[in-house]
């Protein structure tokens, strides 16, 4: 007797543990079929995603400004936080030529140009400053020109400008000769310039000495004019 009910309940054991797993293994199954759904859907949504990204990068323009005279030929390069040196040689010989050469006539529209360039934060400190150059040069009636001697950027992006400069007080009454030093200093956020700082650093020289240089400059400048010529000549076959 106690055999036979052994066995029945080990038959009731096998037929519920196999019942058991057979549920299980349907329940299985069933999440599989939602997981393979699920993933489905979001390989289409991935798929219209890269879609509307390439899309929308066809679409994306960047503005890159450029100084209204370029001083150099040559490829710029500007990306979101940095620029090859080219980029910087350009505006910074721009920046120099209108911050140098001015007149009683043209001084607050060229330090309204330069201001405009400024980084809003850093031009706090130098507007002071400029305000001082605009009321000293007209009401002295100054007139400053410079001619650069050399150029160079280095690897921070500072732009660094050296030459001779003169200023000239009313009609010819008094005339200051100099050696001067202009130095901006450039960042790029976004892809937008700014002038982070700029230092003017110009020293009396004697009109000897300005003389001298200005006529190296001049012999410079005849020298590779004749060079640029016979080039030229060169490329059309001409002796």
């Amino acid at each position: 007797m106690d055999k036979k009910r052994l066995e029945k309940e080990a038959e009731k054991r096998i037929f519920f543990s196999g019942k058991n797993y057979i549920d299980r293994l349907n329940s299985l199954l069933e999440d599989n079929k939602y997981l393979v759904f699920f993933s489905f859907i979001l390989i289409i949504v991935l798929f219209i995603l890269i879609i509307g990204y390439f899309n929308l990068s066809k679409k994306i323009t960047i503005s890159v400004e450029i100084p209204p005279k370029l001083y150099r030929t040559g490829t710029l390069y500007i990306g979101s936080q940095k620029a090859n040196k080219l980029f910087y040689d350009v505006w910074g010989r721009y920046v120099v030529s209108e911050i140098a050469n001015y007149s009683p006539y043209n001084i607050k529209e060229k330090i309204k140009k330069v201001s405009f360039m400024f980084d809003p934060q850093k031009l706090v400190k130098v507007k002071v400053q400029f305000i001082k150059l605009e009321n000293e040069v007209i009401n002295n009636l100054v007139t400053h020109t410079f001619i650069p001697t050399k150029t160079y950027v280095d690897d921070n992006g500072n732009f660094v400008q050296e030459g001779i400069g003169k200023s000239v007080l009313g009609d010819n009454l008094s005339v200051i000769y100099e050696k001067c030093k202009y130095k901006v200093k450039f960042k790029i956020e976004d892809y937008h310039l700014f002038i982070e700082n700029m230092n003017i650093n110009c020293t009396p020289i004697d009109k000897e000495d300005y003389l001298n240089i200005y006529k190296e400059i001049k012999q410079k400048e005849e020298y590779q004019k004749k060079v640029k010529i016979n080039e030229l000549k060169k490329q059309k076959g001409e002796k």
